[in-house]
């Protein structure tokens, strides 16, 4: 087993597997706007929505009345002013992690 990892995970093959994935990234976002998709729509509203929810989350977590975040149409509101009329995510289960993640972005910003 260690001889098949040696041969495995040498530096050359780490370094070959990471450019491997970094030109397959870079293919598919070629493909991607090429294609005429891109992450901000025609009306200039961003189309991909990934971390909406956990921005709203975070937001609510840390305002003075935290409870909010369970209201759906409070929550709703929020993230459609947010990005716009997209599909409306709703994290009753997933709030522990979504701040997390909302530190970790606050301190990036």
């Amino acid at each position: 087993m260690l001889y098949a990892e040696d041969r495995i995970f040498t530096e050359w093959r780490i370094r070959l597997y990471g450019l491997g994935v970094a030109t397959a990234y870079a293919a598919a976002l070629a493909w991607e706007l090429l294609g005429g998709r891109s992450v901000i729509d025609a009306a200039g509203n961003p189309a991909c929505v990934d971390f909406c929810t956990i921005w709203v989350s975070g937001n609510f977590a840390m305002s003075s009345d935290p409870v909010r975040v369970y209201d759906y149409s409070t929550f709703a509101t929020a993230q459609v002013n947010l990005v716009g009329p997209h599909h409306v995510n709703f994290p009753r289960t997933t709030i522990g992690i979504h701040l997390r993640f909302y530190f970790l972005l606050i301190r990036l910003l």
